[in-house]
């Protein structure tokens, strides 16, 4: 075979293949508003091939050989559409009009519901196919974050194009120019834009570490403004609820949906060789949940999701929220290649527009099942760090899903400059993250510059602790504080040796000249949340004073277990008439020396880090802590011989349908002679206004003291009832609070009156959240409610009115 015949063969085999099998390319467009639509079934007349877009619209359809007939468009909220395949030159844009069957009457069936056995298929598989449950994943992650303005409304766009016409001899006032002024820039720039790169990787169960790569943001410099850091909606769609922004909505996978939703098969598409359903969902009439509205497209292959569109259904609600998931068969598991999430603010307007966001998240590069080292893993799970300058633009670049639109780098170019002269609103807001405010070398701890109780009135002082510029390794520090009622200083400092942040290992030195409210030492945080307890923290008005030299070892034993050891130093005294009989003589002053050992036990408690300092993202339930402390004969200290044994369990849970149920078990028991102050003070907040969680609304702050005690506070919320409007959507919750207590060694305390509760102290409440609604700004609502509590058993009151307890109950929600 010569060399001319052999290329002559060669090129008639490439011909044949190419005129045998080509490939169509697109992108589907609203016609109106000129965005992507996501979703689109795009297939062949012959019924056999076909795809979906993307959500950015874009998709590639293979043309088997000689197929010569029509390509057709369809999606559920659109007309259907069709284009000859000679239409199809090059990359063209085919534009949709919205249709009238955007989430249509649901269809009443004689037999069962065809959409049914899909959806049950779907809830059978959910596990099999949820990626959370892969043994580990990693991919990377290009995501952007957009606020815009909407389009003006018609009112503002007839306004605007009067000024514009106007004669140059008519002047405009002050008002009509930013009008003018805030419009163009509406027109060619967004509010606000971030980009961010980063790689993710998760290793089986819950263990999460993710790096920044790259990002860039228009106006601000810090990190936390990274798109990275704004993802708002879960990882899949199949967790029994789903948490859009703080608030759980129903999963409609899950059992037991079809008494809340209703289903539609509308569509059947086809993505590769495989059959995919398109179903319509939507909560049933007259349903009160918080419940989703959208599209699922079902592949038959695993009954997995392919897609989804969901839109929070609540008709009232100030924000609306809108995500889109798109899948992809990676290594034989259904992954997510694709997370979309809009915001509409419809309150919010300024100008005649409304103000929306979008977060776009793009993965890449995923591997199913890699061999991850667990090293790697702690209890941070992203470090908002600055990344290197000099591979900043090129990482951004080679990540970016298509380059950058002439309104985006508008915006970069315009907040850049507008920006630069308050660019430390960057520190103001890390500050208010953060709780410090970094000077140099220095950060003012936010925390000690003012707080309130009874005893004090009002504490103010200053708390100054070396930062990561100085050391990464040593922080260095203390504080100061003058109470004005008591009129007295306190002061403390530390040196702290931090090891191994990822894994908490760390070593601190502290010493603290200051007081404590009897009883509170047995409060174990079960999170990091700003909690009710600051209420009854305002009303608090018994303390002891001391000084106390502690030495504290802190580690991570593993994924979900802490442990933390100390040896401290302590001199108390009462700031009230008390004395303790101790070696047969009164005293009022106790020198003791304790050794403690404390384990808490919580799943996926996340953090993330910005300028060294842990900010609290998320844990699972329950939360479990236990300490065992030892009073010991050290440093003179030779008194006191008790042990105490404390223990807190913390546990939520949520019912689809039948709101969420938190629990918490408190008790202890303090073996031995120990002073007032160390003993259970009984968990009392009837002078607080609002209600405050884990404690009793009926009973007096120190109306009780035990050295064995044992408490259970229940409370549910059973989720919307009755009505559901803008400025009024009640939830119905119900309390049951219960404890018992005995006091060893009565005898011994004197000139302080103490009271057990060996007989059991009851009191049960009934209330209601979001009786009131007064939204704020546009962006969500302060709601108000209120509770009711009464005290019955053996410590109720004669007076039956003494028995009741009113609370006001406070919430922020969007």
């Amino acid at each position: 075979m010569n060399l001319r015949f052999l290329c002559a063969f060669l090129f008639s085999i490439a011909t044949a293949h190419a005129h045998a099998q080509t490939t169509i390319h697109g992108r589907v467009i609203d016609s109106v508003s000129a965005q992507p639509v996501a979703f689109v079934s795009i297939a062949l007349q012959d019924g056999r091939h076909g795809v979906n877009s993307d959500m950015e619209g874009n998709f590639s359809l293979r043309i088997p050989a000689g197929y010569e007939g029509w390509v057709y468009f369809s999606h559920v909220s659109y007309q259907k559409m069709k284009l000859p395949l000679k239409a199809f030159r090059g990359k063209i844009v085919v534009r949709l009009r919205p249709g009238s069957t955007v989430l249509s009457e649901f269809t009443v069936f004689s037999g069962e519901n065809p959409a049914f056995k899909i959806i049950r298929q779907a809830i059978e598989h959910r596990k099999e196919n949820d990626p959370e449950n892969l043994s580990s994943y990693s991919y990377t992650s290009y995501s952007k974050f957009i606020i815009s303005p909407s389009e003006p409304n018609h009112k503002t766009d007839s306004i605007m194009q009067a000024l514009r016409q106007r004669p140059d001899s008519v002047k405009l006032t002050k008002d009509q120019k930013s009008l003018l002024q805030f419009d163009a820039i509406a027109d060619s720039a967004n509010l606000f834009l971030s980009e961010s790169v980063s790689t993710k990787k998760v290793l089986h169960p819950g263990q999460v570490k993710e790096e920044l790569l790259a990002y860039r943001i228009s106006g601000y410099k810090s990190p936390m403004f990274s798109s990275a850091a704004m993802d708002g909606q879960p990882f899949a769609f199949y967790d029994e609820n789903i948490n859009l922004f703080g608030k759980d909505f129903i999963n409609p996978l899950q059992p037991g949906t079809f008494r809340r939703y209703d289903f539609n098969l509308v569509d059947t598409t086809f993505y590769q060789a495989d059959t995919v359903y398109v179903i319509q969902f939507a909560p049933r009439d007259k349903k009160l949940f918080n419940g989703l509205e959208g599209i699922l497209s079902i592949a038959v292959d695993g009954y997995a999701v392919k897609n989804v569109a969901a839109t929070a259904a609540d008709p009232v609600g100030l924000v609306g929220i809108r995500i889109q998931q798109e899948y992809e068969k990676i290594d034989g598991h259904w992954f997510p290649v694709q997370l979309n999430t809009d915001l509409d603010f419809h309150d919010l307007v300024f100008a005649g527009r409304s103000m929306k966001a979008q977060q776009l998240n793009f993965l890449r590069d995923v591997r199913i099942n890699p061999e991850l080292n667990k090293k790697e893993f702690g209890d941070i799970v992203m470090e908002l760090a600055p990344v290197r300058k000099d591979l900043n633009a090129s990482i951004l670049e080679t990540h970016r899903i298509r380059p950058l639109e002439r309104r985006e780098l508008n915006t970069y170019t315009f907040l850049d400059s507008a920006m630069r002269k308050i660019r430390w609103l960057d520190g103001v807001f890390e500050a208010l993250v953060t709780g410090t405010v970094p000077v140099g070398w220095a950060d003012v701890d936010l925390s000690k510059v003012m707080s309130f109780n009874a005893y004090e009135s009002a504490r103010f002082g200053m708390g100054l602790y070396t930062n990561d510029r100085v050391s990464k390794l040593v922080r260095v520090g203390g504080y100061y504080g003058y109470g004005i009622s008591d009129r007295e200083s306190k002061y403390g400092g530390e040196v702290k040796f931090t090891f191994n942040r990822n894994r908490d290992l760390y070593l601190r030195l502290s010493y603290a000249h200051d007081i404590y409210e009897t009883g509170s030492l047995h409060d174990n945080k079960e999170g990091q949340y700003l909690s009710s307890a600051s209420f009854r923290q305002w009303t608090a008005s018994r303390f002891d004073r001391i000084d106390n030299y502690k030495t504290e070892l802190g580690y991570r034993i593993l994924p979900s277990i802490h442990a933390r050891l100390s040896l401290s130093h302590q001199q108390i005294r009462p700031t009230y008439p008390y004395t303790l009989e101790v070696g047969g003589e009164p005293a009022d002053v106790f020198n003791i020396t304790e050794a403690a050992f404390t384990v808490r036990y919580v799943r996926r408690e996340h953090y993330t880090s910005l300028r060294g300092k842990k900010i609290f993202l998320t844990h699972k339930f329950p939360v479990v802590t236990f300490t065992l402390t030892k009073a010991i004969p050290l440093f003179d200290a030779s008194d006191f011989n008790y042990t105490i044994y404390d223990v807190t369990i913390k546990h939520q849970t949520k019912y689809s349908g039948f709101g969420k149920t938190v629990i918490n078990l408190t008790g202890g028991v303090v073996d031995g002679v120990a002073p007032y102050g160390k003993l259970f003070n009984g968990r009392g907040a009837k002078t607080s206004s609002f209600y405050v969680e884990s404690y009793f609304q009926t009973m007096g702050l120190y109306e009780f003291a035990a050295s064995r005690y044992a408490g259970l506070f229940l409370r549910h919320n059973f989720g919307n009832v009755l009505i559901n409007k803008k400025y009024s959507k009640p939830e119905l919750l119900i309390f049951q609070n219960a404890a018992i207590g005995s006091l060893d060694h009565r005898q011994l305390h004197t000139d302080l009156l103490m009271q057990s509760m060996d007989k059991g102290y009851l009191e049960s409440g009934v209330g209601m959240d979001n009786i009131i609604r007064i939204p704020y700004f546009g962006l969500g609502f302060f709601n108000f409610g209120g509770s009711v509590f009464y005290r019955y058993g053996p410590y109720r009151f004669v007076n039956q009115q003494d028995n009741f307890a009113y609370r006001i109950n406070f919430t922020f929600t969007f």
